[in-house]
């Protein structure tokens, strides 16, 4: 006599072809750095673009149509600066156009409430200074 073994499987949350969470079906990034001489100063000039497209938060597809999609976004960032021996000077400017863009959202489920009320974690605002380094 054999005995039969059940196991009780939930419906997958995710059907196949599901985009994973957080993965944008586009990402992509370009640096363009120009390096010159101003006198006997090493020079530069550089500028990054970073792409993200659209994403979803969470696997499960119920999750995703009560918080929503995150939505693309794209961020500039921008340098210059000089050197001459053993110092270096550099002015910086990261995400130029202080894009809001996400990278995830989360939310904590309670009896009143679920989905309407969700976190947030967004890029790095507008960010700029100024960097000083010597080698010794």
């Amino acid at each position: 006599m054999t005995e039969q073994i059940t196991h009780d499987c939930p419906v997958p949350t995710a059907p196949s072809g599901t985009q994973l969470p957080v993965t944008p079906k586009i990402k992509s990034n370009a640096t363009a750095r120009y390096k010159f001489n101003v006198a006997s100063y090493q020079s530069f000039v550089q500028g990054t673009v970073v792409h993200q497209g659209s994403s979803t938060s969470r696997l499960s597809v119920v999750n995703n149509e009560a918080m929503g999609d995150l939505p693309k976004f794209t961020t500039l960032d921008l340098s210059g600066g000089t050197g001459l021996n053993n110092w270096k000077v550099e002015a910086f400017i990261q995400n130029a156009f202080d894009e809001r863009g996400q990278l995830s959202r989360i939310n904590q489920c309670a009896n009143i409430y679920c989905y309407e009320n969700y976190r947030v974690y967004p890029v790095k605002p507008m960010q700029f200074g100024v960097r000083f380094g010597q080698k010794f």
